[in-house]
């Protein structure tokens, strides 16, 4: 059997699982899930960690909610997604310009 701590939010999705046998050598693990503002989802696992005493597992598993739960990680979310469509931006103007350069190379040969 397992301790499963779960709970899903306006913005995510927090799981926690941990073996309730104290002498297996099961490990516990965290995973987080949520939408980014694409839509895609997005899901990060834990390495996993040694077994916590009950109440630490509670407070661990707070926490993530906690985290998830704050407006502050939408907004983070949000700069990190335009973040990433700047640097896909760049990144194709560079290459654009690159193209630029070699069709130019290409007529003066």
């Amino acid at each position: 059997m397992a301790i499963i701590l779960e709970k899903t939010t306006v913005y995510g999705r927090v799981h926690i699982w941990q073996s309730e046998n104290p002498e297996s050598e099961a490990w516990s693990n965290l995973e987080l899930k949520w939408r980014n503002p694409e839509g895609r989802l997005i899901r990060i696992d834990s390495d996993s960690f040694e077994r916590l005493p009950l109440n630490e597992l509670k407070a661990k598993f707070e926490e993530a909610v906690e985290l998830i739960e704050s407006p502050e990680w939408a907004e983070e979310q949000k700069k990190l997604y335009i973040e990433k469509l700047e640097l896909e931006i760049a990144e194709r103007k560079r290459k654009i310009q690159l193209a630029k350069i070699v069709h130019h190379l290409g007529e003066g040969a």
